[in-house]
């Protein structure tokens, strides 16, 4: 005996193909496709940090990246040691000042720069250098390798004309006041003459991060037309 079920079939309901998904979808593409630059780098940024451990995205943001921007960012030349000038006697220091007002060259403030004081070498190769003493470049050079007064011996020759091959070859021979020589490179009376082709060489050695700054003053100066012609 057989037993025939009279209860109603259900039968499931035909797929139905939504007609407007294709244009969603097309429209989707269409506002990715054309979307500006920045909602792509965001949603590739928020797609890479899914996959990426908390820990290790912490450790990249908070290190790696504030050390290459410490890296690109230029370094400035060390401050000069004659920020503060030795003390000289009141008599010498107002001789000095004198012969600086005056601003004509003195033969008093040449025969300081070989005093026994390094003090007074330092005051005198500064006022020799504030008036742009010619007469005192030879003395100056040779101060070069002084190890008190050589920096101020730099300064002064880069303010005098006919100082450029002094300082030239003081960064050349690497001469202990070579670091102090890059600077003075870039000073007003240099522009007359760039001394590019030193500078650059300048930069495998001791005095490279001076010899930078030069360069970098010299090529951003409307008058450094050596550097433009160069390139």
């Amino acid at each position: 005996m057989s037993w025939t079920s009279t209860a109603p079939t259900t039968r499931p309901a035909p797929f139905r193909r939504s007609t407007t998904a294709p244009f969603r979808r097309e429209r989707t593409c269409f506002r990715w496709r054309f979307a500006p630059a920045s909602v792509h780098r965001r949603c590739k940024a928020a797609e890479w940090a899914r996959y990426v451990s908390p820990n290790v995205y912490a450790v990249v943001t908070l290190t790696v990246v504030p050390l290459v921007l410490a890296c690109a960012r230029p370094s400035p030349p060390p401050r000069s040691r004659f920020a503060t000038l030795p003390a000289i006697s009141a008599e010498i220091a107002d001789s000095l000042q004198r012969i600086e007002l005056a601003r004509v060259p003195d033969v008093e403030a040449r025969a300081l720069l070989t005093s026994h004081d390094a003090a007074v070498r330092i005051r005198a190769a500064l006022a020799v250098g504030r008036i742009g003493d010619a007469e005192a470049a030879g003395t100056l050079r040779r101060m070069l390798d002084d190890p008190e007064a050589g920096e101020m011996a730099a300064w002064a020759l880069g303010r005098i004309d006919g100082g450029r091959d002094a300082l030239i070859s003081c960064l050349a021979e690497r001469c202990p006041a070579s670091r102090a020589a890059a600077r003075p490179l870039s000073g007003p009376v240099a522009f007359k003459q760039p001394a590019m082709e030193a500078l650059i060489a300048a930069l495998s050695g001791p005095a490279a991060d001076d010899a930078a700054f030069s360069l970098g003053v010299l090529s951003r100066n409307k008058d450094g037309k050596g550097l433009r012609q160069r390139n």
